[in-house]
C-alpha cells in the first residue's frame, strides 16, 4: 500500500502507533499474534520492496517507510484482509500498522487497479511482479458452482 502525502517539515513525521483505549493497537488488530508462525510475536515475511503510509487527521499526521528490514503479515478472516506491517526495534523506531479491508472494498480496488495497469511501462519488472500475484489469486479463486 502506498499513500504519500506532502509533509510540511519533519517534526510531523512520527511512528504511527497512536495509542487506543490504552493500548498502541487498533481493537481489530488486538489478535495478530495469531498471524505470526509457532505464537511468536516475531512476524516473517520480509518486505522486499517499500512501503510509505500516511494517515492525516485535522489536528494531526502520521507517516512512516517500511523498507526491507520490516516485516509484513496478511491474513483472510470471515469479513476481509488484515495487512500488518511491522518496522522491529526499539521503542523509539519501531513501528507498525494494521489495515482490515472488507471484501466488498478491496474487490473495488482491485477493479480500479486493473483499470490503471496501462500506466505501467510494458517490460516494467513491477508489472511482472504484479501479473504472476494477480494469477495466483485469480487461480486461488475458483468460482463455486452455483446450488
Amino acid at each position: 500500500m502506498l499513500v504519500l502525502m506532502k509533509v510540511k517539515d519533519s517534526s510531523q513525521i512520527l511512528g504511527l502507533r497512536h495509542r487506543v483505549g490504552g493500548t498502541s493497537r487498533p481493537r481489530f488488530a488486538r489478535a495478530t499474534k495469531s498471524l505470526t508462525l509457532k505464537g511468536t510475536s516475531q512476524m516473517t515475511k520480509p518486505i522486499p520492496d517499500k512501503a510509505e503510509v500516511a494517515l492525516e487527521y485535522p489536528d494531526k499526521f502520521y507517516s512512516g517507510t517500511f523498507e526491507r528490514s520490516s516485516r509484513f503479515e496478511v491474513s483472510l478472516d470471515a469479513t476481509g484482509v488484515l495487512l500488518v506491517l511491522e518496522h522491529p526495534g526499539s521503542e523509539d523506531v519501531r513501528k507498525s500498522v494494521h489495515i482490515h479491508i472488507n471484501y466488498g472494498l478491496l474487490a473495488d480496488i482491485l477493479q480500479e487497479l486493473a483499470s490503471q495497469v496501462p500506466k505501467i511501462p510494458a517490460g516494467d519488472i513491477h508489472r511482472d511482479q504484479l501479473h504472476r500475484a494477480a494469477s495466483a489469486l485469480n487461480r486461488a479463486l475458483p468460482i463455486a458452482p452455483k446450488r
